[in-house]
C-alpha cells in the first residue's frame, strides 16, 4: 500500500505543477480527506487509492493523467458518513442498507464543496 500512497502524492505534484494558485492547500485537504477515510474504513481507502492509480493510468492515455486520479481517488469519499458496520457488510443488503449506501454520492459532494475540492 505504501507504493499507492506514494503514486497519488506523485499525482498531486504534478497537479500542483499546473500553476494554479491555492494548489499546496488543496492538496493538503485531499490528504486530510484521504486520512480521515483511512481512519474511518481502511478497505474503502484502499480502494479509492487502486481507482486513483487505475484511473491516472487511464487518463495517461488521453493526456489527462492528473485529473483523472485526483477526481478517482475521492470518489466513494462520501462514505466517510456511512457507518462502518454498513461499510463491512459483505451480503444481504436490504433496502435500507441500500438507501442508506446512496447517500454517500450527496455525503461526498457536501464534503467536496465544503473542503472546496472541485478541481
Amino acid at each position: 500500500m505504501a507504493t499507492d500512497i506514494e503514486q497519488i502524492r506523485a499525482l498531486l505534484s504534478e497537479a500542483s505543477d499546473n500553476g494554479e494558485d491555492n494548489r499546496q492547500s488543496q492538496r493538503e485537504r485531499m490528504f486530510g480527506l484521504l486520512e480521515s477515510l483511512e481512519k474511518h474504513h481502511r478497505p474503502t481507502y484502499e480502494h479509492s487509492l487502486r481507482v486513483g492509480i487505475l484511473s491516472s493510468q487511464l487518463g495517461s492515455m488521453q493526456k489527462r493523467k492528473s485529473q483523472a486520479g485526483l477526481y478517482a481517488v475521492l470518489h466513494d469519499i462520501g462514505k466517510l458518513e456511512l457507518p462502518v458496520d454498513l461499510l463491512n457488510k459483505n451480503e444481504g443488503f436490504d433496502e435500507t442498507d441500500m438507501r442508506i449506501m446512496r447517500t454517500h454520492v450527496v455525503h461526498g459532494y457536501e464534503i467536496l464543496m465544503q473542503a472546496d475540492l472541485f478541481f
